[in-house]
């Protein structure tokens, strides 16, 4: 219920999956969830650190599977982290802003 309201409520969702479980049904759930309420979505893949075995193309890989899961929206911004080791937070933060004022001009220039 938290993610519900929480999703109600922003202007930008910041949806962080786990790396080594990936985008399973309740990620899947709550992306569904925030497009339907029509919101900002980045997606982060929180623990990329922990995988093992990552060659040249694991992450774009791993970028195709989640953005097949949720076609026919692949233009969401989807950025791997690590909030234990601090990478790419700040990253993040800048992304969800873009995408805010992406959004922000938009919405403007609908109403013109």
């Amino acid at each position: 219920m938290r993610s519900v309201r929480a999703i109600e409520h922003c202007d930008v969702c910041l949806l962080m999956l786990d790396a080594t479980r990936g985008f399973d049904g309740q990620v899947e759930n709550i992306f569904w969830l925030a497009q339907r309420n029509n919101k900002g979505i980045v997606i982060l893949v929180n623990k990329w650190d922990l995988i093992e075995d990552k060659e040249t193309n694991t992450m774009k890989q791993y970028t195709q599977r989640i953005q097949k899961a949720m076609e026919p929206f692949v233009d969401v911004p989807i950025l791997f982290i690590s909030a234990l080791t601090k990478q790419r937070i700040y990253k993040a933060i800048e992304t969800a802003v873009e995408v805010y004022q992406r959004r922000s001009k938009k919405n403007k220039n609908t109403y013109t």
